[in-house]
């Protein structure tokens, strides 16, 4: 009975629509037959003439002339002040401005019966709205740029119609302002023939109620800078009218991705698109979060900082200037105490590409570095210390030589100041080596620190996600070593430019390994020691000789002097001969003296027999002779 009932009530809301929209139709034929239709010019002109012009362009199609109603659309809220200014476009020209009509009013043919069907209904409701808002003596162009595809009953000219309109954009740097799951030219080629792409993303439901804010950030840019594309429904119409307004070259294309990708496709009618919003098929049902290499930016630069506010400026300064403008700067600021943070707040007011996060408690580099890789978007990632300064190629060039050689990663040398020297990787240079070849080609690559500073890589963001690389939290010194040993080993291939492009300051007295004594120095150091040895393991790499006798020696030329010079500094450790039996026992330190052996790893004799001294636990003679040969001007 139930079933009956709604079957019922189903039909009679049939007959009622049939009527009704039958009853509207009639009463548009005087409109039809009699009135004067606007004028609105082809698909193809209309493009033409944005290419010819630079002007900018508002379309509006059946969900603007709703709005400029005083209705509500599915993903936009009826609001007061988006009904008036979408009254405004329709009705007040501007010279280097141009409104898109739908080419509807006075013949369908071109269309397929269900466009004809939509349109015809349509204008039986609101025909009337459209000739109160317009000036039919205008000459409008054509709001169907962007919808070249699917409504048409002939499609052969559609390619001809895409091909045309990305003349709009080629060679040129375009700003997008679209939702945050519409992910226009992603996963095909619609943008490929532009100079560069910067994204400006805001939510795929009610953007206009984030209109200021949209505003604000793109006026951060010059007119002249970047051509502007907007797909934000109807706050695209407004937008496009208000930035011709300030002098920038903004174009509504709204759906032309979507009418692409169907064209791609073949697609007889409108159909969901994978991992985009498609308002018309299932509202985008089923797009997730997904990142995607090729959407924004092209770069993603993770800056720890901690107490650097006098070279944060400078640091800023130099990354901002490099010749890949495509970036997002992801600032993680690790609870300083001193002025970083407002020096963060006051670059970001001023240029959008920074990004300011501040950490609630005081975390340490690794668990920094890992909040910046979690926020980035980027194709690659790189890292940057804020009190260094880069080349303005750097990145460019490293980016340049992964996408040259489809490597995972690329490196580079770095130059220290204001001493001026240059330490260039022991590698072969330009050429993409497997992971193996990177280690076994060079038996050094622990003494020669060829692994450390990961602020020399650029790795690409999809590598380090689904290998799930990440720096070891509470690891405090050597942290960035176990993270690029871990990478180059899971990496396809690597590349290297034999290029000093990253400068490294080396007297800031306020950096990690300057401070006089570190409490936690020898449980860092043993815990990276533990941390080396596990990937070796895990590698299959531990038979390998050379490796396991370059780490042992840099655990006693590099490690043992600084935990000698940690204790000269500890105060709280009076008694230096305790401390110097603690160090001599300590795990690493015992397995280093068994692989060297007897071995001379030292430039003169006298430090070969203080090295035999320490092997066999000569406390006395070690404690003669620490203080003569760890002089302050040896000391770490």
């Amino acid at each position: 009975m139930k079933k009956l009932l709604v079957d019922i009530w189903n039909c009679l809301f049939d007959c009622y629509l049939t009527v009704r929209n039958s009853l509207y139709l009639f009463m548009d034929i005087p409109y039809r037959k009699v009135v004067i239709a606007p004028h609105v010019v082809s698909i193809e002109e209309t493009i033409r003439y944005i290419i010819q012009s630079h002007c900018s362009v508002s379309r509006l199609g059946d969900g603007e002339i709703k709005i400029a109603n005083g209705k509500a659309l599915a993903f936009q809220t009826q609001q007061p002040l988006l009904q008036q200014k979408m009254q405004e476009v329709l009705s007040v020209p501007i010279s280097n401005h141009i409104v898109c009509l739908p080419d509807i009013f006075t013949d369908l043919s071109l269309y397929n019966i269900e466009a004809r069907n939509h349109w015809k209904l349509h204008l039986a409701f609101y025909r009337k709205s459209w000739y109160k808002y317009i000036n039919r003596k205008r000459i409008f162009h054509n709001a169907f740029i962007s919808r070249c595809y699917m409504m048409f009953a002939d499609k052969t000219q559609c390619a001809f119609y895409f091909k045309l309109i990305q003349q709009i954009w080629a060679d040129k740097d375009i700003l997008l302002i679209e939702g945050e799951k519409s992910r226009l030219g992603v996963g095909n080629d619609l943008f490929d023939n532009v100079k560069s792409i910067r994204r400006i993303l805001a939510p795929n439901t009610n953007a206009f109620d984030h209109y200021d804010a949209i505003m604000k950030i793109v006026q951060k840019y010059s007119p002249n800078e970047y051509l502007i594309l907007l797909a934000l429904g109807p706050t695209a119409t407004v937008m496009a009218y208000n930035l011709a307004q300030k002098g920038y070259q903004a174009i509504d294309i709204g759906h032309i991705d979507i009418e692409y990708e169907w064209y791609r496709m073949g697609a007889s009618h409108k159909v969901p698109i994978p991992s985009k919003y498609v308002n018309e098929a299932d509202a985008g049902v089923g797009v997730g979060d997904i990142h995607d290499g090729n959407y924004m930016p092209v770069l993603s630069i993770i800056v720890p900082v901690y107490n650097v506010a006098t070279y944060l400026r400078e640091g800023l300064d130099s990354i901002l200037r490099q010749e890949v403008q495509d970036i997002e700067v992801i600032c993680v600021d690790d609870c300083s105490s001193d002025s970083s943070p407002d020096i963060l707040k006051e670059y970001q007011a001023k240029d959008n590409r920074i990004q300011f996060i501040r950490q609630s408690e005081n975390k340490g580099p690794s668990a920094t570095r890992n909040i910046g890789i979690k926020y980035a978007k980027g194709k690659y990632i790189a890292f940057f210390d804020p009190d260094d300064k880069v080349e303005n190629n750097l990145y460019a060039e490293l980016i340049h030589a992964i996408e040259d050689k489809k490597t995972d990663l690329a490196l580079c040398g770095y130059s220290t100041f204001p001493t001026h020297q240059i330490h260039i990787p022991n590698f072969k240079p330009y050429h993409a080596m497997q992971p193996m070849d990177f280690i076994q080609k060079n038996p050094r690559i622990e003494m020669n620190n060829d692994l450390c500073y990961t602020w020399r890589f650029v790795f690409k963001r999809n590598f380090l996600i689904n290998k799930k690389i990440r720096f070891i939290k509470n690891l405090h010194v050597g942290e960035d070593t176990v993270f690029n040993y871990e990478c180059v080993l899971q990496a396809s291939s690597i590349i290297m430019i034999p290029k000093a492009l990253y400068q490294y300051r080396i007297n800031n007295a306020g950096s990690l390994m300057r401070l006089r004594y570190k409490p936690y120095l020898t449980n860092n150091l043993q815990k990276l020691v533990d941390e080396k040895k596990r990937l070796i393991r895990k590698y299959n790499i531990e038979h390998y000789i050379p490796i396991t006798t370059d780490l042992s020696e840099k655990i006693i030329l590099r490690y043992l002097p600084m935990l000698f010079n940690n204790l000269y500094n500890n105060s709280n450790q009076p008694d230096k001969k305790q401390g110097i039996q603690q160090i001599l026992s300590m795990t690493m330190i015992r397995d280093s003296f068994r692989i060297i052996g007897f071995r001379n790893i030292y430039p003169s004799w006298k430090e070969y027999l203080f090295y035999l001294a320490m092997k066999f636990k000569f406390t006395r003679l070690v404690c003669y002779e620490y203080n003569k040969i760890f002089t302050p001007e040896k000391r770490v």
